[in-house]
């Protein structure tokens, strides 16, 4: 599984890497609003962590624009901000999961867990011999794989 973690704090940053890397799971890092955003739209992951007080722009703007833009990877946001309308925001903005800080090491992993069982259950169509797995950009009739792009 590859993650793509948006986080402009050096603590949190080592924190994810070490957690997740604990996993077998590959973590890249975006440091500010404007670079996760371009990655998530040019480089496939399996989940995003996204936090919400970023420098350049905030993760409530990434993640609407992310969606507007069609990006379906799983986004879970992170964050401070505990408030019911901030939650609220967060989750009607696109997000697909929302954890306040702080929390447990154990319940970042499950909630990483469960989205990847809700990916498992739908991440490719299949019509005739034409398959389409939309979270890897791939298409394949019958033996031959077609890559597509993001835009």
């Amino acid at each position: 599984m590859r993650i793509l973690v948006v986080e402009d704090d050096n603590g949190a940053i080592a924190f994810y890497r070490k957690i997740l890397a604990g996993q077998d799971i590959e973590v890249e890092i975006a440091r500010t609003g404007p670079e996760g955003e371009t990655r998530a739209l040019e480089e496939p992951f399996d989940q995003i962590i996204l936090d919400l007080v970023l420098p350049r722009r905030s993760g409530f703007t990434v993640c609407r624009n992310l969606r507007r833009r069609g990006v379906m990877t799983p986004i879970i946001m992170v964050t401070g901000l505990i408030e019911l309308k901030e939650r609220l925001k967060g989750l009607d903005g696109g997000a697909d999961d929302y954890l306040t800080k702080p929390f447990a090491t154990q319940e970042l992993l499950a909630r990483v867990r469960a989205l990847q069982r809700r990916r498992s259950y739908g991440d490719s169509l299949r019509v005739a011999d034409l398959t389409l797995d939309r979270t890897g950009l791939r298409a394949r009739r019958g033996d031959q794989e077609i890559i597509l792009s993001s835009s």
